[in-house]
């Protein structure tokens, strides 16, 4: 529910906390949450300049190094904004229905 999972921050992975052992912790997607009411251009255009990127943004942290645009959109567990959707669908990533704006998971 709500586009949880499970996972583990290894050891040493932030060397300044306190943690010196794996620590379970909820894990979520890579997700920017909007407002429903912002406009469907400006969803697009900061959802295309971050996908657009993805190699330096993987470069800024450890857990981005991962992040694949083409599924960027899957495991949300909020609706997808009708401007990120659109770019999704342009790149020829997404290929099925998503919950309407507004619409709860």
């Amino acid at each position: 529910r709500f586009g949880l999972g499970q996972g583990v921050i290894p050891a040493e992975t932030y060397p300044r906390a306190v943690a010196a052992e794996s620590v379970s912790t909820a894990t979520m997607g890579t997700t920017i949450i909007v407002s429903a009411a912002m406009a469907d251009d400006l969803a697009y255009t900061i959802t295309r300049t971050l996908n657009d990127n993805a190699d330096r943004l993987r470069k800024l942290h450890e857990s981005l190094a991962d992040y694949d645009p083409s599924r960027g959109w899957l495991h949300l567990g909020v609706p997808l904004h009708p401007g990120a959707e659109r770019y999704y669908r342009e790149k020829g990533w997404l290929h099925v229905s998503v919950p309407a704006r507004g619409d709860r998971p």
